[in-house]
């Protein structure tokens, strides 16, 4: 045990030198924003499940990539320090939208300390101080949350795309986390409270987005869409999988999750093809596809989260049926395909920065 704690602590060292050379070579001021947060959710859940589902994906690996994580996520907390220090930070989330994407740390929170918990017995305290810096950043995110999605239904404020859906992913993961920490300890009660709060967010943004696009013509509606609104199938992904894990929720509820995530799914992303095929004919692959947002990262998580869903379903023998088995004997290539092109993006939009 000894052994393994000591060498935990000597590869976090490596990987925190390493994060620091290269970081230092490919940017040198970074900016972040609220939303960055995505970074940690899309990365955090492909390793949870889809990871773990690849052959060459050992125990060993799977640390690596959570201390990688871990350290990713601490570049990202100093970074919101030094803001706050200089005095821009109120800047930084003084819009709806940035607010919306705090919600982006409430779930990348919430899977790096699951993560930890599983991978790192000698150090379930760091998985500890996530949780928590989790949960009080939920409780913050709550009332800005509520306020937000109120002013915008009364008022019919401009933000009409997926990020406002973030209040239910943020809150799914807070369930999923008290779940992975406490199980029973806790009432089910207090499960159901929190997943049926998040059904109710999902069902007001659902709202906010859908008379939106009800307002406009199709081909604005192509041209304008945004890669946030994956999260309009990744929220009902992990509703469906709080609903599924915990068992606290009617089989059909969840069932009927699982068919209306696909059909969004198909839809959504139908939508994104659409537009997709559209910047390739006007400005080809470099300037019209391999163009890098911060956003994007949100589709990562939502193909994460929704094979992630399809698991479940077999594991707790909720639902299968051959379209369920077919995601979950190949779906693990699938998003780690799509986890390395938005890498590659990464990178290749910092080096266009740096130079």
């Amino acid at each position: 045990m000894k052994h393994e704690c000591l060498s935990t602590v000597f590869y976090f060292l490596i990987l925190l030198f390493l994060s620091r050379l290269i970081r230092h070579f490919y940017k040198k001021e970074p900016h972040t924003s609220t939303s960055d947060g995505s970074i940690v959710m899309a990365i955090g859940i492909f390793s949870f499940d889809a990871l773990q589902q690849l052959s060459f994906c050992t125990h060993k690996f799977s640390q690596v990539v959570t201390l990688e994580l871990l350290i990713i996520w601490l570049y990202l907390a100093s970074s919101y320090i030094n803001q706050y220090l200089q005095g821009s930070f109120n800047v930084t989330i003084k819009c709806k939208v940035s607010q919306f994407g705090i919600g982006t740390w409430v779930a990348g929170s919430s899977i790096l300390a699951m993560l930890i918990f599983r991978d790192f017995s000698c150090y379930h305290f760091v998985a500890w101080m996530c949780a928590f810096l989790a949960f009080i950043i939920w409780l913050i995110y709550l009332i800005l949350a509520v306020s937000n999605l109120w002013l915008i239904v009364v008022r019919q404020s401009t933000v009409h795309i997926g990020i406002i859906l973030l209040a239910t992913v943020s809150t799914q993961s807070i369930a999923l986390l008290t779940y992975f920490l406490f199980a029973t300890s806790i009432g089910f009660f207090a499960y159901q409270m929190l997943i049926v709060l998040g059904y109710l967010f999902y069902l007001t943004g659902l709202f906010i987005i859908g008379r939106y696009l009800l307002q406009i013509q199709w081909k604005r509606i192509v041209l304008g869409w945004n890669s946030t609104n994956s999260i309009i199938h990744g929220a009902l992904s992990i509703s469906g999988l709080a609903a599924a894990t915990t068992e606290i929720m009617p089989e059909e509820i969840i069932i009927g999750t699982w068919f209306l995530a696909t059909v969004f799914l198909l839809l959504v992303e139908g939508i994104s093809v659409i537009k997709g095929l559209y910047r390739l004919r006007i400005a080809g692959f470099t300037q019209g596809i391999l163009v890098y947002d911060v956003s994007q990262w949100a589709r990562v998580f939502t193909f994460g989260m929704y094979y992630t869903f399809n698991l479940s379903l077999i594991g707790h023998h909720v639902y299968t049926n051959c379209f369920i088995k077919e995601i979950t004997h190949y779906g693990q290539y699938g998003v780690a395909v799509i986890l390395l092109f938005e890498l590659v993006n990464y990178f290749n939009h910092v080096m266009k920065a740096r130079g």
